[in-house]
């Protein structure tokens, strides 16, 4: 597995280049993001994780849809999203996380969401969307229930 050791810059995307080149071929990749947040995603046996740290605000939420990008491109339909580092994000990003969810299920794929701080649980849980998502404990609770046959 191939890591990159530091954010990649952004740069146009094309189908050889960028995070999402590098999560189709199974790497691990910092993907680029504001000051004070990072987006890390690693493609593993038939899912994508994608580790979320620092904050994501409504400055950050284009790069939840890069995360679809990649994930369409490494032929996934199945993201689980470790929040075990994240401190804060703000209505905007649950929402596109909403629709991220969405363009998942509607293609026989799914979202879990994994490590949510007691802050970040309490976001979810004020804007009643906590039901609404697939939330786990761990990330072995997450790729347990993705194993299941009802499951995707």
């Amino acid at each position: 597995m191939t890591v990159l050791d530091a954010p990649v810059p952004k740069a146009p995307r094309g189908p050889k280049s960028g995070p999402t080149a590098a999560a189709a071929h199974g790497a691990e990749v910092l993907a680029p993001a504001p000051a004070g947040s990072t987006i890390r995603l690693e493609r593993r046996d038939g899912y994508l994780v994608a580790a979320l740290r620092g904050e994501i605000s409504s400055d950050a939420v284009d790069h939840l849809a890069d995360l679809t990008e990649a994930l369409a491109v490494a032929g996934g339909r199945r993201l689980i999203l470790d929040m075990s580092r994240l401190y804060d994000l703000d209505e905007a990003a649950i929402a596109q996380l909403g629709v991220l969810r969405d363009n998942l299920v509607a293609d026989s794929g799914g979202l879990w969401l994994t490590g949510l701080r007691p802050w970040v649980r309490r976001l979810f849980e004020h804007m009643c969307t906590k039901d609404a998502f697939r939330i786990r404990r761990t990330l072995a609770d997450a790729v347990a229930e993705m194993a299941l046959p009802e499951v995707c």
